[in-house]
This record gives structure tokens, sequence and C-alpha cells, in this order.
């Protein structure tokens, strides 16, 4: 994507939630209260799996990071 961005010049930004796991998790009970029609996948097991695979955007990759903290 960010090849397209840069071939056509587009204006191009990453959005970095950078939010402790605690508060996410707090967040994913909150909503499967509030929308119960997606219990089964807003789950903790869910957001672990997804989790294990995540890496920090670095700058170092060309983007344009907007970092937004807890």
């Amino acid at each position: 994507m960010l090849n397209i961005a840069n071939e056509i010049s587009a204006e191009h930004g990453l959005i970095y939630l950078n939010i402790d796991n605690e508060k996410c998790l707090e967040r994913i009970e909150q909503r499967q209260r509030e929308e119960p029609q997606r219990n089964n996948f807003d789950t903790e097991d869910t957001f672990n799996y997804v989790t294990a695979f995540f890496e920090e955007p670095r700058a170092t990759e060309g983007l344009t990071i907007l970092e937004i903290k807890n």
C-alpha cells in the first residue's frame, strides 16, 4: 500500500493505538455488553491470538505514524 501511495504522491498515515492490553480487554468486555452479537468474535482468546502477531510500527518503514496513547 505504501508503494502505491508513494507512486501517486498521495498522503498516507497509520493511526497506531498504543494502548495497554488491560485497557483493550476492558473495552472488549464493554463491547460484549453493548453489542452481544459480537460475542463470538470479540473475545479475550481472539485478542490474545491477534496480539501475538503484532509488531509496533517503526519510522524506518516510511509511514506517517500518528500514535495515540491510552
